[in-house]
């Protein structure tokens, strides 16, 4: 390693003062003893490359030197002296050369944890570990003047063209998938007693980023769970390969699950509902409160009074049997006693599907009776049903037979 040398100083004493060149080293020697026992023409050969190198004149010839005594062609540079002065000047020109510099990396893909000599500078020498790298996922910024402080410290021979020099380090990373997470919190939550198929409501939750080749295990350490309002609190560690181990604070709901059959299609009242009409599906049991079809025998050949839409439970009071009947439609009734069979018109005053009971209005007596549906237009009437009178109805008076 090369020491730079310090000022030069003067030492007074009674004689003529000697110039003193201190270098790094313990000893200090005087300069006319560093040429003590060296040939002449040697000596004006060092001095002459010296003089070359530091970027001076070269020296003028001694008096009573080799180099006076020298025919003109040496001093001309065709001679031995000359020639072998110029050959040790090229030679320690050669050694003093300054070595490649280093040159910076704008940007840097990083694999690991930690960022290296390597990652700022390509031909910095030997390769060192410098800091933490940033966290998958993330990138880092190093400025001019932090690259230079880098440099100064880890000897790299490398100076910034200008304030705009800057290094990006980026590390990529990828997002644990929500399942990746909800699987360890599941089985953790179905252990303290919570359905193992119920719905688990995160919010605010973002996937946290774990190195990109990276198999990371991850662990439920801490839990807990109040039944009664389906509120949870869990700690989720992640342990991965290239990173620090972490901790992610979870908080959500607990949303039970049932399984239900649901229109496949939006339907309008008097559809009648079909197997090819429904299919199964999982909705939150909050969702289905109240008195919802829960079999499909509950709902085929039933018929809708109000409209529904795909994938919305069906409530038991909004189907009924097909309408058989429409309000203010003729029916004809049929009225069977012991030994005789009787039968009538009448006007239906309310629609009603088959089995479902109706009031029927007959229009020559003006009483309304109450009957069956036994099919399209047609009624029984009930053994003990009594006819009562019929309020003021605007309805067609159809002839009895």
């Amino acid at each position: 390693m090369t020491h730079p040398a310090t000022p030069i100083r003067h030492k007074r004493s009674s004689g003529t003062a000697t110039p003193m060149v201190h270098l790094s080293g313990p000893k200090t020697v005087p300069p006319q003893a560093m040429h003590r026992g060296t040939p002449p023409h040697h000596r004006h050969c060092e001095e002459h490359s010296d003089a070359a190198i530091q970027g001076r004149p070269a020296p003028a010839p001694r008096p009573n030197s080799l180099w006076t005594a020298a025919p003109q062609s040496a001093r001309t540079g065709s001679g031995p002296i000359r020639a072998l002065c110029w050959s040790v000047t090229a030679a320690l020109l050669t050694l003093a050369a300054p070595t490649q510099a280093a040159t910076l990396r704008p940007f840097t893909t990083l694999s690991g944890p930690v960022v290296r000599l390597s990652d700022l500078f390509d031909a910095a020498g030997p390769d060192r570990p410098i800091g933490p790298a940033p966290a998958p996922g993330a990138r880092i910024t190093v400025e001019a003047a932090q690259l230079t402080a880098i440099a100064r410290q880890f000897g790299v021979d490398w100076r910034p063209a200008g304030p705009g020099d800057r290094a990006v380090l980026d590390r990529p990373g990828r997002s644990l998938g929500r399942d990746d997470v909800l699987t360890p919190l599941r089985a953790a939550l179905a252990g303290n007693g919570a359905p193992r198929d119920a719905d688990l409501e995160l919010p605010g939750f973002t996937t946290p980023m774990v190195p990109l080749d990276a198999a990371p295990a991850l662990d439920i350490t801490q839990l807990e769970y109040d039944a009664g309002t389906g509120r949870f609190t869990a700690l989720l560690s992640i342990a991965a390969d290239g990173a620090p181990p972490t901790q992610l604070r979870l908080s959500g709901r607990v949303q039970e699950m049932v399984e239900l059959p649901v229109p496949r299609r939006r339907m309008l009242p008097g559809d009648i509902v079909g197997a090819a009409d429904l299919q199964w599906t999982r909705l939150r049991a909050a969702n289905a409160r109240g008195e919802v079809v829960r079999t499909t025998a509950e709902a085929i050949g039933q018929a809708l009074r109000h409209p529904v839409q795909p994938g919305q439970p069906l409530l038991l009071a909004d189907l009924g049997r097909p309408v058989l009947v429409q309000k203010g439609t003729p029916m004809l009734l049929a009225l069977d006693g012991p030994g005789i069979q009787l039968t009538a018109t009448g006007v239906a005053t309310e629609p009603a599907g088959l089995g479902e009971r109706v009031r029927v209005l007959n229009p020559a007596s003006r009483v309304i009776i109450e009957a069956e549906v036994t099919g399209p237009g047609k009624g029984r009437v009930l053994p003990g049903a009594q006819p009562v009178p019929a309020p003021n109805l605007s309805l067609p008076r159809l002839a009895a037979r």
